[in-house]
Order: C-alpha cells, then sequence, then structure tokens
C-alpha cells in the first residue's frame, strides 16, 4: 500500500511538473505578444487564447506573403466562418499544398450566394492561392529549421525575380533526410532553369 502511495506522489509531482511548464510556455508567448503589442498588461490563460490572438495580429499586420507562407498555420482556417462572410483581400488556410505544407489563400472576389459548396481550390476566380505561382511552382521562403529546408532538385521562383525559375543544385545542411538548403537562390547552391 506504501508502495502505491510513493508512486501516486511521483505522479503528481510529474503531472505538477508538466502544468509548470505548460503555464512557463504561456507566459513566454504572452510576453512575445504583449511585446509585438507595446502593452504590459495582455494576460493569456491557454494555448487556444494565443493561438486567437496570434491569429488577429496575423490579420491586421502588414507582411509579404513570403513572410505569411512562413507562418502559415497561425492564420485562421477556411472553415472558421461562413464562406459568404469572408471579404475581399483577407487570408485563411486551406488544406495543405503538394508538398505538405498548410496551404495559404487570399479572397480575390466576393463570392456570391450559391457557392457554398465550393472549396477555396476549385474556385480561383474567388480565391488565389498564396506561395505558389500560377504555373504551381512554390514561390521561395527563407526555411525555418531543417525540415523545411529546399532539397536538391526543387524548383522555386524567386519573389523578386518574378518569371525566373531556379533548381536547388547544392545542399549546406545535413540531416537525416540528405542535404538540404537553406540559402536564397542567387546567393548559393541555386541555378537558373534553362528556358
Amino acid at each position: 500500500m506504501v508502495l502505491h502511495r510513493v508512486d501516486s506522489i511521483a505522479a503528481l509531482k510529474a503531472r505538477q511538473s508538466q502544468e509548470d511548464e505548460y503555464r512557463l510556455r504561456i507566459y513566454e508567448q504572452t510576453e512575445i505578444i504583449n511585446s509585438m503589442l507595446g502593452v504590459e498588461d495582455v494576460t493569456i490563460h491557454s494555448g487556444e487564447q494565443v493561438h486567437a490572438l496570434f491569429q488577429l495580429v496575423c490579420a491586421n499586420l502588414e507582411m509579404s506573403d513570403s513572410q505569411r507562407m512562413q507562418i502559415a498555420d497561425l492564420f485562421p482556417d477556411y472553415s472558421s466562418k461562413p464562406q459568404s462572410a469572408w471579404k475581399e483581400n483577407e487570408v485563411f488556410k486551406f488544406s495543405v499544398n503538394k508538398w505538405n505544407e498548410t496551404q495559404l489563400y487570399r479572397v480575390i472576389e466576393l463570392i456570391p450566394l450559391g457557392h457554398e459548396h465550393f472549396t477555396p481550390d476549385t474556385l480561383p476566380r474567388y480565391f488565389k492561392p498564396i506561395g505558389i505561382n500560377a504555373d504551381g511552382i512554390p514561390i521561395w521562403t527563407q526555411p525555418l529549421r531543417y525540415e523545411d529546408a529546399y532539397e536538391i532538385g526543387d524548383e522555386v521562383e524567386h519573389p523578386e525575380n518574378s518569371g525566373v525559375i531556379w533548381v536547388c543544385s547544392e545542399g549546406n545542411a545535413n540531416g537525416e533526410f540528405g542535404m538540404r538548403n537553406t540559402y536564397e537562390p542567387g546567393v548559393w547552391g541555386w541555378v537558373k532553369k534553362a528556358g
């Protein structure tokens, strides 16, 4: 019986430690948000609140599409409100693209009634995918970590060199999946695709 009680106390201490770590992460995220907003008194009590606040901040910040793609998971989901409630130029996430990355879309035209059963990927007249050119080639974004760095053979279009397709030719980061490239096209490890 005593052994069981000791095990229970150890389990309670482990749970308390996990809760303390969770509270610390929430506190750190709150501090980041406070500094972004320039305030000192925003209090956040849960991960869901952090995510909701980041969505509000993302929706109201001026940023490039490349920057949006770097934080795509922070944008509101397409299903978070009725299709007819989306306004022109609003950005939302919907599904994943062929590279298994969260796909963002921008509303380019208000959606008329009667189109509610369609999805953004089937209505190019009303929704424009962000981060992909008209030919389906991704627009280059700065990798945030090794897992999303570019593999040798990947093709991208540079956001400042519209129409020029670059092919990853060398990697600088070696990991369990082989060499990957974290450099910008035109700097190192990329070649222009022949015409």
